[in-house]
């Protein structure tokens, strides 16, 4: 059952990134209170099970939600988890049901269960961040961040930090496109090793020019002066405010249910599924930030 999990997990990720049944816009504030929940939960609970059923709460709201970087993040997800894999499964020998044995080589289904799970974890994250990204632009996130009363330079560094990776990532294929334009072969993998260097020094220097710019633009908007004013406002209305609530109460209730029921256990031998009424509890609460959609009226 464990292993259908994965492989269903694997399919509605490669599915997330061809459909969607709907374009809506949610309350920026919930939209980054979501992901520190989701980005809690993830870390709190180690649950095969319970893991899933937060990533099936995250396709769901993909569906709902514009997110061109989904497939961009999950493919460097799956390229990194090859290597998770393989590590824990060839450095981890832990587990009594022994698959294979070869000298000092010991696989066992325990470290496999736990590879894949680090695996979906690793998928839930980059998946939420993926929604994250795609629907708060920088200035956005800068104006929920300040609103939660952040310190200014603190939240210049989180933003930016943020915005690093997707940032990277478009101006590499706008390299490599501009590579395969003038005729560059990079077929093969020693076609694309070789490709590499032009594609990291216009990088390099597009970092440069982009760093200068990033501290104009800082210092015509005054910061990091602390008497700043903005033209528009984020708030939230009654139904948005209930939501945030739901955050809150959910965070509360999967401390207290991690704390009284314990950690799943994969050793020395992988637990039962226990968690029915944990899971369907992940998979709907989650699904709450549905109800924070903005209407043209906000």
């Amino acid at each position: 059952m464990i292993f259908l999990i994965f492989i269903a997990a694997f399919i509605l990720a490669y599915l997330g990134g061809k459909f969607q049944i709907k374009n809506i816009r949610i309350n920026k504030i919930l939209i980054f209170s979501w992901l520190i929940l989701v980005v809690y939960l993830t870390l709190l609970f180690s649950s095969p099970y319970l893991l899933f059923s937060l990533f099936l709460s995250i396709f769901v709201i993909k569906l709902f939600l514009d997110s061109p970087m989904w497939s961009s993040f999950l493919k460097y997800t799956i390229y990194m988890g090859f290597f998770i894999i393989l590590f824990n499964i060839l450095l981890n020998s832990n587990g009594s049901t022994v698959l294979f044995e070869f000298f000092w080589i010991r696989i066992t289904l325990e470290s496999i269960v736990f590879s894949l799970s680090m695996l979906l974890r690793l998928m839930i994250i980059m998946g939420a961040f993926a929604i994250f990204n795609s629907n708060l632009p920088m200035e956005d996130l800068i104006e929920v961040l300040e609103k939660l009363k952040f310190p200014p330079k603190s939240v210049m560094s989180l933003a930016l930090s943020l915005r690093f990776f997707p940032i990277i990532m478009k101006e590499m294929k706008e390299a490599t496109e501009v590579l395969l334009s003038r005729g560059l072969d990079i077929s093969g993998i020693r076609g694309k090793i070789y490709a590499r260097y032009p594609v990291i020094t216009a990088m390099l220097s597009s970092s440069l020019e982009r760093a200068i710019q990033v501290g104009e633009a800082l210092e015509v908007k005054g910061y990091p002066s602390t008497k700043r004013k903005t033209w528009k406002t984020i708030s939230l209305n009654v139904v948005q405010k209930y939501v945030l609530l739901i955050f809150v109460i959910t965070a509360i209730l999967s401390t207290l249910y991690r704390v009284i029921s314990g950690g799943f256990s994969f050793y020395p031998v992988v637990d039962t599924f226990k968690d029915f009424e944990m899971c369907i509890f992940l998979f709907l609460l989650p699904l709450s930030l549905l109800l924070g959609e903005v209407s043209p009226y906000d």
